[in-house]
């Protein structure tokens, strides 16, 4: 069977079938990556002495191709704060969770493909 060229995403795909697809292209999966990162924000566990004011999100490597998208957060505390169900942290991220990325997506996966649905509007023009 002759594999279809697709380019881009179509919004009338189910999720299952975009998770069967394997993602939305290579460009539209980076700012996927990207969108989802910076609403994952608030959910990152941050205390400005003990990371001398950096933010985890601050320190991050993302990764595309046309499969998939990733986020690293290299901050040496990262896996231990993405494991850790108690967040002394939390003092100043008060929304700060363990797994952040599923807890934003949960919570703001609306708004999310919202936004990925105007990058992909603009990519195919």
């Amino acid at each position: 069977m002759a594999k279809s060229k697709t380019t881009g995403f179509k919004w009338n795909y189910t999720e299952s079938e975009i998770i069967a697809r394997k993602g939305f292209g290579s460009r539209l999966n980076r700012k996927f990556a990207e969108i989802s990162l910076e609403h994952m924000q608030k959910y990152i566990p941050y205390d400005p002495q003990r990371a001398e004011g950096v933010h985890m999100s601050d320190n991050t490597t993302i990764s595309s191709n046309y499969e998939y998208a990733s986020i690293s957060f290299d901050a040496p505390y990262a896996r231990k704060q993405y494991y850790l169900t108690n967040h002394p942290m939390s003092d100043h991220s008060p929304l700060a969770t363990d797994q952040w990325d599923k807890y934003c997506w949960q919570l703001e996966k609306g708004e999310i493909l919202a936004e990925v649905g105007l990058w992909e509007e603009a990519y195919s023009k």
